[in-house]
């Protein structure tokens, strides 16, 4: 955790919740900010006992008067600002990675190739690394369907009345025609002032 230094101004009611458990100074905490450290202690607690986060918001609705949505950021700050309560999934593989670094390294002090081996294998699998991403869109899975077909029957439309092409063509030309004709128009005047 970065504190920021004494003469950057704690803007955030998280900064300065996380600076007063930082340093003990309890100066920085207003009134709201101190109601909002209970909420976020008892939402501690509580996820202790719960593991029910719907329960969790639910109670902390009850018990201090504030609306579903309110209870749900509590509970990610609170879930946020004291780390150890709940792993998230970028906390338990950032442990799972230090811890394999340290047993990468003595592996290779020792001289023991194969547990180096074994540790590269067993990150690639916890990072799926082996595996595709899946934020990333691969082209090659959006092909887009082409009918090359002039039978209606194929397209699954109705049947076009008359020759299409003639149509087409006729339209076509009437569009031409409608450009070139000059359209006539009165001149307005500007009213003079007078």
């Amino acid at each position: 955790m970065t504190l920021p230094s004494s003469k950057q101004p704690l803007r955030s009611q998280y900064q300065r919740i996380e600076h007063y458990y930082a340093t003990g100074d309890e100066s920085v905490l207003s009134f709201d900010d101190e109601e909002v450290n209970k909420r976020w202690l008892t939402a501690h607690d509580l996820l202790f006992k719960i593991k029910s986060t719907r329960q969790v918001a639910k109670m902390l609705v009850a018990r201090f008067q504030i609306s579903l949505r309110v209870a749900y950021l509590d509970i990610n700050c609170a879930r946020e600002l004291f780390a150890f309560t709940t792993l998230t999934r970028r906390a338990a593989l950032a442990k799972v990675q230090q811890m394999a670094e340290e047993v990468y390294e003595k592996a290779l002090v020792a001289g023991d190739l194969k547990t180096a081996d074994s540790v590269i294998g067993r990150l690639v699998k916890a990072f799926q690394l082996d595996k595709p991403e899946k934020d990333i869109l691969n082209p090659d899975d959006f092909r887009p369907i082409i009918y090359a077909t002039y039978d209606p029957k194929d397209l699954k439309v109705g049947a076009v009345k008359g020759d299409l092409r003639k149509r087409t063509q006729a339209y076509l030309e009437n569009k031409a025609k409608a450009k070139e004709e000059d359209i006539d128009f009165e001149e307005v005047e500007k009213p003079t002032d007078g």
